[in-house]
């Protein structure tokens, strides 16, 4: 594609693959796998600098531990966009009527940097918010870490620092404010455990990505799943 017309034509063309939850489930698989070439390092830093006694003469590589722990909140951060992309894949399967008054963008003007031709829900990063319109049912101290994830990928997990001073901190159910900047195997454990409890509760008979490829997905800390539907024709409006 030599040109922005072609790139526009190209991607108006593709457009309707947002209507395809499909195609959002497979992303959260890949992303899932990311995750589990991530997660190792990550515990063996973890238990390194837990077990490490004051005084102790340090290893050549003693600072490896500490860098290692500096992708934690990219782990977070992309375990967000993974629960994101089940959300919205449901939401999509379940409610096509939120396309029915957009359709694809018309002209290069209301091209890929326009939000008009996007339902609010496909630009929300709010986890709490997008897990509501499914039917998974959340505990408190899953909302809680929904939250930590939102906050992971609306900054933690990619900038400096936030946009604002209040975003350094994230609001709990319970109304309590805690630092967003908060990392450990617990939360690298709740949240591969809530991707994979929420997967299997909104596409039970979905195939993952790795199978249709016909690799092993325990491999890559996904969940083996019965054969069944993967690709979904657009929703016509």
């Amino acid at each position: 594609m030599d040109n922005e017309a072609e790139t526009f034509a190209y991607w108006r063309k593709s457009f309707p693959e947002l209507l395809n939850p499909a195609r959002w489930v497979e992303a959260a698989d890949i992303l899932v796998a990311a995750l589990s070439f991530m997660r190792s390092p990550l515990e063996m830093a973890l238990k390194q600098l837990k077990e490490r006694r004051a005084g102790e003469e340090l290893p050549a590589d003693y600072m490896l531990p500490h860098l290692t722990l500096y992708t934690g909140p990219v782990f977070l951060m992309l375990a967000g966009f993974a629960l994101e992309n089940l959300f919205k894949a449901h939401i999509v399967l379940t409610h096509p009527e939120l396309f029915q008054k957009r359709g694809s963008p018309k002209t290069e003007s209301s091209g890929a940097t326009s939000r008009r031709d996007l339902p609010d829900f496909l630009l929300s990063h709010n986890l709490v918010t997008l897990a509501a319109k499914t039917p998974i049912r959340l505990s408190k101290v899953e909302k809680n870490l929904l939250r930590h994830l939102t906050a992971a990928a609306v900054w933690w997990g990619r900038y400096p620092v936030p946009k604002s001073h209040r975003d350094m901190l994230y609001q709990r159910e319970d109304g309590s404010c805690v630092p967003t900047q908060g990392f450990s195997d617990t939360a690298m454990a709740e949240a591969t455990g809530l991707f994979k409890r929420t997967r299997a509760e909104l596409f039970p008979t979905w195939s993952n990505f790795l199978e249709i490829h016909g690799i092993d997905p325990v491999r890559l800390g996904l969940p083996r799943t019965p054969l069944g539907p993967r690709v979904i024709p657009p929703q016509k409006s």
